[in-house]
């Protein structure tokens, strides 16, 4: 198998445990996911299958998320699986939509995110969320600079103090640290209660399988590379796949574009993905 699988992630299970089963199901052990989904979080989660491994970092970069927050409450993992506690005696008649809107827009672009200490980051080799759990406080968590595209506010109810919003994002971008963040500027604390990835790397809901245990609905529902891949497509003859065989360069067509990525392709099917250099196709990876 070569290609996509664009999964439903359901709560309460891990995105290397969805990886697990696809493995069992499939019966291939060249699988992985394009971007970690937390056990609360469900929605889009892309995986790609044999040899599509390798195109993981040819996928677009970009993510958008639904998340839902309620405000007046604290949590070591900033959402509620974490250790929650109230906030007491604040005056929440101070904050409404407004105030929310304002709030969310000072993480619109480029800025320093601070990584949660329940994160699969590493610190000296082990992951954050191993030493958060047996008690161990990182004082410098590591930062890391990421990318909001656009974020807005959806609803918020102020009786009961939740509400929702939408962001649109690059990969890296830590969606229940917004809401820790936004908390602490506020001043009344927030905890993220659900998060749901709608677009990822490409993918989007709409398509998503949730019965990914299912192998004909998985073998009917592999994505071609092509499909997914944001390059221009550049079909090869008989001649020029035997050079692809044999990893060596083709002619570039006349291209004037140098530095360009092609998929290079057969009959429809992706042979390898080439750099426009000077007057050849060098080629970056090779599939066939």
């Amino acid at each position: 198998m070569f290609g996509f699988l664009n999964i439903n992630k359901p709560s309460g299970i891990t995105s290397s445990k969805v990886v697990y089963i696809l493995r069992k199901v499939l019966n291939i052990k060249q699988i992985g996911h394009c971007g970690t989904l937390d056990p609360l979080a469900t929605g889009v989660l892309p995986v790609a299958v044999g040899k599509a491994t390798r195109l993981i970092d040819y996928l677009p970069n970009n993510k958008k998320y639904i998340a839902t927050f309620e405000l007046g409450k604290k949590s070591d993992s900033y959402d509620i699986d974490g250790n929650v506690v109230k906030v007491l005696n604040f005056d929440f008649s101070k904050i409404n939509e407004k105030i929310i809107t304002l709030v969310l827009n000072r993480f619109n672009g480029e800025f320093l995110q601070e990584v949660p200490a329940f994160s699969a980051v590493k610190v000296n080799g082990q992951k954050l969320y191993n030493l958060a759990r047996k008690g161990f406080e990182i004082e410098n968590l590591p930062k890391k600079t990421i990318y909001i595209d656009n974020i807005k506010l959806l609803s918020y109810d102020n009786k009961q103090k939740k509400g929702e919003f939408i962001v649109s994002c690059k990969k890296g971008v830590y969606v229940r640290s917004i809401i820790n963040d936004m908390g602490n500027y506020l001043g009344c604390g927030a905890i993220m209660t659900s998060l749901k990835r709608i677009i990822s790397n490409g993918f989007k809901f709409d398509n998503a399988i949730s019965d990914f245990q299912n192998l004909e609905i998985l073998e009917n529902n592999l994505i071609n590379p092509i499909d997914v891949l944001p390059y221009e497509t550049l079909s090869v003859n008989e001649s020029q796949l035997k050079k692809i065989k044999f990893g060596q360069s083709i002619e570039n067509f006349n291209l004037k574009c140098n530095n360009k990525i092609l998929m290079l392709i057969y009959h429809n099917n992706l042979q390898a993905i080439g750099k426009v250099v000077n007057n050849k196709i060098e080629l970056e990876k090779v599939f066939v």
